[in-house]
This record gives C-alpha cells, sequence and structure tokens, in this order.
C-alpha cells in the first residue's frame, strides 16, 4: 500500500506498543491511519500516512506527555477530518490518560471508567464470582503461602508482567501487583465484540511463551483455531457474554482463559483477565474481505453485531521473533511472510523483538511449526551482517555436530512436543497431573491406558524434538510388519544428549527404594554423566522435561532431587513416564535403535563429530506383561532386529571399519533372546557385554567417497523365539 493515502479517506488517531497491526486493518477499512508507538518500524511507516516513535521504553509505558505531544504532532499531518482515537496495548494501566485524551478526540473505545473498572482485580474477581463464572483463586495481599501462585502487575499486558509471587519480596514498597493461583492447562483467548450490552465470540485461539529467566511467561505468538470441544467452547463464549454485559464492554476485546480438559473427560476454563481493546491475536483473525477494526467501529458506535464466528479457512499463527543477542538488522530483502520489519542498520537489544512472522496451514499445529521454523531462519540471518555470510559460516561448522548445535536448547525445543501431549491427553488416553511440589506428571501407561501414539510422541519427546519417528509397514506377509523408524540431522545431541537413557536415579520413597534410568532433554541441564563433558554440549532453559521408564509416578523426593540438579523450580518440571510393559513403553524403547548405534560408535571411540546424519528402524515387538519379558522383547528388537544406516564424513576406510565393529553379532553373548541372557546372569544387567547392544544390521556409507560398507544380519529365528 502507498504510504500517502487519499484526502477522501477520513482520519484516524491509533496509539499502541505496536500500532502496525491497527494501521493494516485501519487501511483495510478505508482511514489513513495516524500511528504513534514504541517502533515506527518500516512496515507501519508505509501503512500509515504518518507514524511518530515515541520516547521512553516498553517497560515504562506510555509516557502521557509523549503520547499527547505525538498525538497533536500528528493530527497537523492529518489529510482529512480525524474520526477519532483507537487504542491498542498499552492503556490498560492507564486511565487517566484516556480521559486526557477523550477531551480532544472522541476515543473509539472502552471508556477511561470501564478500563479502570475491568483491570481492578479487587471489583473484577468478586463480579466473575457473581456472574458464576470459574476464575483462579486471586487475592491483592501476598498469600502466606506463595507456592504455585503468580504476582501480576495490575494492568499489565503481554505476559511480560508475570511473575512467581516469590519474586516479589516483602521489603519491597508497596507495588501495583495482586496475586493469582498458579493453574494448569493450555491458554487460549476469545476475540470477542460488544455494543455495551451484548456480545459476540467471533474467534478461538491459542497462545503459547517465548520465556526469559526474568520475563517466564512473555508473550511468544498465537495460533487459530484453538483445539476444544464444542461444549466448552459454548461455555466460554456464555462467561464472555456475561461479563461484557456486566461491565459495559463495547467494541474488539478479548478474554484470556486457561482450559483444562483432562483424559476422564473433566472440562474447565477458567477466566484471568479480560483486554479491553484489539489485541495481539489481530494479525491471525483479520482478513481482506473483512476488516476488524471496521467492525470495532460499527460496534463502539451502537451498530448490529456480527451474528457468528468468523468464517475464515483453515489454521493462520503468527509469532514474534526475539533477539537472543544484541544484533544490528542487516541488509536483507524480508520475506512475505514477516512483518514489522525494522529498518535497515536498526539496533535491537538482547530479548527485544526483532520482526514478527505469521502462517497459513491447513491445521493449527502446521501453522505453528511453520512459524517456529520462520523464526529460527530469521535468528539465523539477523545474527549475521549478510546471507553470504551466514553460508560461508556453515560451511565453517561443517563436519562438527557439536559445533552446530552449542547454541541449541533442546529443554526449549523440545516443549511444544509437551504441550502438544498435554493438549490432546484425552485423545491419546494419556492423564495429565500435578504432583505434591506442582511438577508436571504425564502418565502414558501406568495408571493411563496409552497406546502406540502416545509411545510414538514419546519417543520423539526424548530426542528433544529433533528427530522423527513413525510407525509404518514393512513386507506384511513377515510375521512382523510394523516397523518403528526414527531419523534426526542431530544425531548426537539427539540421542546422546538427550535420548540415552544415562541419568541414574535412585531415592528412598517409604521405606523402599525408587530406582529409574532418566532420559530426554532435562538429562543435558542436571545429569553428571562424563559423556556431556565429551560432547561439548549443556542445555540452559527455563522448563526440563524427563523421560523415564516406570511403573509408577516420580515421588517427590524425586522430584525435588531433580528440581536441584537443574537449579529449576520443580513446578518447572515435566516428567513423562510409562512402564516397558505398555503399549507406549514398547515403542519408546524401540524407537532407541538409532541411539544405540550411537553410543555404540561412541564406544567404538569413532569420532562422533564426523556422524553427520542417521537413520534406524526396527520392528514393533508386541508389549509382554513383566517387567523382564518386557525389556527382553524390546532389546530383542533392536538386537535382532534393528537396522541403522549412518552417514559420516572422512575416508571410506574408517566407515569400512566401523560398520565391520558395529552390528551386535559382533558380541559373545550373542544369538539367544535378551530375556534368557538376562536370566542366565541372574538378573545383573552390568554382566552382560555391552558390545550386544547394537542394531543388527549396519550400513555406513562415507559420504567424501559415496561409497557404502555393509555388515550384520537380521535374525528371524531370535525374533520368532522373543515375539511369539
Amino acid at each position: 500500500m502507498p504510504r500517502r493515502s487519499s484526502a477522501d479517506r477520513p482520519s484516524l488517531l491509533i496509539a499502541a506498543v505496536s500500532g502496525r497491526a491497527l494501521a493494516a486493518s485501519a487501511r483495510r477499512a478505508g482511514y489513513a491511519p495516524l500511528v504513534a508507538d514504541f517502533f515506527a518500524d518500516a512496515d507501519c511507516q508505509a501503512l500509515a500516512h504518518a507514524c511518530h516513535k515515541l520516547d521512553g521504553t516498553l517497560a515504562d509505558g506510555v509516557r502521557a506527555d509523549a503520547l499527547l505531544a505525538a498525538l497533536h504532532g500528528l493530527a497537523e499531518e492529518a489529510p482529512s477530518p480525524i474520526d477519532g482515537f483507537v487504542y491498542g496495548a498499552g492503556f490498560e494501566d492507564r486511565p487517566e490518560l484516556l480521559r486526557k485524551i477523550a477531551k480532544r478526540w472522541p476515543v473509539l473505545g472502552n471508556d477511561a471508567a470501564t478500563v479502570e473498572r475491568i483491570k481492578a482485580p479487587e471489583s473484577f474477581f468478586p463480579e466473575l464470582g457473581r456472574l458464576g463464572i470459574p476464575h483462579p483463586r486471586t487475592v491483592t495481599e501476598a498469600p502466606a503461602n506463595r507456592n504455585r501462585w503468580l504476582a501480576k502487575r495490575r494492568g499489565g499486558a503481554g505476559g511480560g508482567h508475570i511473575v512467581a509471587s516469590d519474586a516479589i519480596v516483602s521489603s519491597e514498597p508497596a507495588a501495583p501487583v495482586y496475586f493469582q493461583e498458579q493453574v494448569a492447562g493450555r491458554a487460549v483467548s476469545v476475540l470477542f465484540l460488544a455494543d455495551g450490552a451484548q456480545a459476540r465470540a467471533l474467534g478461538f485461539s491459542e497462545q503459547w511463551t517465548a520465556p526469559t529467566e526474568a520475563r517466564p511467561f512473555r508473550y511468544g505468538g498465537a495460533v487459530r483455531p484453538a483445539d476444544l470441544s464444542l461444549t466448552l467452547a459454548e461455555e466460554m463464549a456464555g462467561a464472555v457474554e456475561r461479563v461484557a454485559a456486566a461491565f459495559g464492554l463495547k467494541g474488539l476485546c478479548s478474554a484470556d482463559f486457561m482450559v483444562n480438559e483432562s483424559s476422564s473427560g473433566q472440562r474447565q476454563a477458567l477466566l484471568l483477565e479480560i483486554n479491553p481493546r484489539p489485541g495481539a491475536t489481530l494479525d491471525i483473525f483479520d482478513t481482506d474481505a473483512e476488516s476488524l477494526l471496521r467492525l470495532h467501529l460499527d460496534a463502539v458506535r451502537g451498530r448490529p453485531l456480527a451474528s457468528a464466528l468468523l468464517a475464515i479457512q483453515g489454521a493462520s499463527a503468527s509469532g514474534i521473533v526475539f533477539a537472543r543477542e544484541a544484533v544490528a538488522v542487516p541488509d536483507m530483502d524480508w520475506p512475505p511472510w514477516t512483518a514489522d520489519r525494522p529498518r535497515r542498520g536498526e539496533r535491537i537489544d538482547k530479548n527485544g523483538p526483532i520482526c514478527t512472522v505469521w502462517a497459513r496451514a491447513e491445521t493449527p499445529a502446521e501453522a505453528k511449526r511453520l512459524v517456529e521454523e520462520r523464526i529460527s531462519i530469521i535468528l539465523a540471518t539477523c545474527g549475521r551482517q549478510s546471507m553470504g555470510e551466514t553460508v560461508n559460516l556453515v560451511k565453517q561448522t561443517e563436519g562438527s555436530a557439536t559445533r552446530k548445535t552449542e547454541r541449541l536448547s533442546v529443554n526449549s525445543k523440545v516443549m511444544p512436543l509437551v504441550d502438544g501431549l498435554i493438549h490432546d491427553a484425552q485423545a491419546l488416553r494419556v492423564e495429565v497431573t500435578h504432583g505434591s511440589l506442582g511438577e508436571c506428571r504425564i502418565d502414558c501407561g501406568v495408571r493411563a491406558i496409552g497406546g502406540l501414539e502416545a509411545g510414538r510422541r514419546m519417543a520423539e519427546i526424548c530426542l528433544a524434538g529433533l528427530g522423527r519417528v513413525e510407525l509404518e509397514t514393512a513386507d506384511p506377509s513377515s510375521s512382523w510388519p510394523f516397523l518403528v523408524t526414527v531419523y534426526t540431522s542431530q544425531p548426537v545431541i539427539a540421542c546422546l544428549a538427550s535420548q540415552y537413557a544415562g541419568w541414574s536415579l535412585s531415592v528412598e520413597d517409604k521405606g523402599k527404594t525408587y530406582h529409574v534410568l532418566g532420559s530426554g532433554p532435562a538429562r543435558a541441564i542436571g545429569s553428571t554423566e562424563k559423556l556431556f563433558e565429551e560432547l561439548g554440549y549443556r542445555d540452559k532453559a527455563e522448563r526440563a522435561t524427563l523421560v523415564l521408564e516406570a511403573d509408577r509416578a516420580p515421588p517427590a523426593a524425586l522430584v525435588e532431587h531433580v528440581a536441584a540438579a537443574c537449579k529449576l523450580p520443580p513446578d518447572r518440571l515435566t516428567f513423562v513416564y510409562a512402564p516397558t510393559s505398555s503399549l507406549a513403553g514398547t515403542v519408546q524403547i524401540a524407537a532407541r535403535c538409532l541411539e544405540v548405534a550411537l553410543h555404540k560408535t561412541h564406544e567404538l571411540r569413532f569420532p562422533l563429530d564426523r556422524i553427520v546424519d542417521g537413520i534406524a528402524t526396527a520392528p514393533l515387538p508386541p508389549p509382554a506383561p513383566g517387567f523382564a519379558a518386557a525389556m527382553g522383547r524390546t532389546n530383542d528388537a533392536i538386537i535382532y532386529g534393528g537396522r541403522v544406516q549412518l552417514y559420516v564424513s572422512g575416508s571410506a576406510k574408517d566407515a569400512r571399519g566401523l560398520a565391520n565393529q558395529l552390528p551386535s553379532l559382533k558380541s559373545k553373548d550373542y544369538g539367544k533372546p535378551f530375556a534368557d541372557i538376562f536370566a542366565a546372569v541372574n538378573g545383573d544387567f552390568y554382566a552382560i557385554d555391552r558390545m550386544l547392544f547394537s542394531p543388527a544390521m549396519v550400513t555406513v556409507t562415507a559420504l567424501e567417497t559415496g561409497e557404502s560398507f555393509e555388515a550384520g544380519r537380521i535374525d528371524t529365528a531370535v525374533l520368532s523365539r522373543s515375539f511369539a
């Protein structure tokens, strides 16, 4: 769109922390936008007739003197009469500023008194109680026991103001905060339209966070539509209608809920707050066919409300790209899926927003995946001064698996998979609960039924989201035709720094020893295994996930031990567990075929930084009741039925040597089902030849010459004895 608007368009004053989305919607509605915000980015300047960058910082918020001066300056540049003033985020804690603006221009949205009421916890939450709307316990004085309570700034927005309640110390002067009990679930927002008496839900979206140490609940992005049962969506829409009527809300607003749909069929949506203005989800709901700002202005002026949800096909997501380190924006051609683009050469501070990325797809999961991928692309590009230097850096680091991933956080990477498992708990027949210390516990096969898909997802969580696990079919005439296949382009980090069950954990619980081996990304934070020194890799993250092969939930003593080792509070830990004898446990252990090959490669002292890629497959064994029998079958699936292909750098001679040494048949214990071998050593796992733990058949490809070397064989006879 051209920067200058024609004089026949009415002018509209807009102010927000970031005004680009409102400016775009205003243009679609036929207005000439005049924008004041903290960024005045390239996109906003292109969309607005005039754009003014506000002085000050995001932390301090909108300053009255700076904003009023900016609005007066913008009004002088208006090409046509000004219709009024529209505001976005940044005014929830500044009703007095809205009163001052209203003396000069019509405020086209909720007035100062309404904002004041809706953002006063001492009156808002009692009103929710009167209306019969579920919400977390909320108080204005710090609770005596602050465990699992959050401190929120009055009128705060964007999640960055929310901290654990113990971060507010008693010696601090009285701060404008209130306290709300932390509840489990998914953050779901309802976009709605109100006219002062009635309200209509327009759409549902799900949010995610982009946490930092100081801002653990910082808003990261959103995807629509949210996955909700019809019953729960109707309950949330009904709650919004009652709140809007009680407070006389007008225009576009949003309601933030914490949604929990358990595997037992229980459903709950707790209302956290109301945002009495157009919000961050404008991008993913606005369309060329219908400007949401037009709907907003019509509703404020008392025109009939839209009667149904917005009819938008497919899914859409947007996410904010935050700088991991201070960067200078390079001279680059920005992709069409970016917005809020900064000017060339602009310096972005660490944790500052670089831009917004968005994606459209058939499903919400695919849209969110595309957004995460595009965030990574922008971060990789903006960390360099040119695209050419980025390519050169990749070439310089080829052949070093650990150097290429030294900044990769396995615990951060896995969180979308963990959140997805929680989100789909009911469908997957897994059970999500919270322990006495606040830790999240995901039972995939102890009390819960679980299943093959739960196990497949457990395996991908073990791989820290860096690998894919698939259930496939081989020769249908085979006795065991179904396969578990795993592949990853980060085999060393995914398999050895995460998936390998190398964290030995033992605690006393009710007079008995609870012993378990931990796998998954939390190992890279808390485990003291010497392996990490050899890998040259350690992780640091705000949340950690540990996978346990266990027949009961982790006791409090183990949770405390892991929390101390990871230097995280227990409520930032997630434990995913299932016994070997369960369907889920069977799948996730069979999916360790590539990891077993990598560990054997390490034992053989082949340089790990020369392993470029890998893929493996193993037959899916039937589960067996009892630990020993189940362990035997899952081990046999790899030892006698597993097949691996590794792609390595270096000479063909080295590749041939690795292939010849790697297969399990090189072990002196090879030839009998694992359960028989285990019984013969009286259950002493360490008495078994460690060279046995390897795939049955191996192919090693030397990338420099293109030669491949094969060794070992699939032993169907032993598999039949074991699986029958």
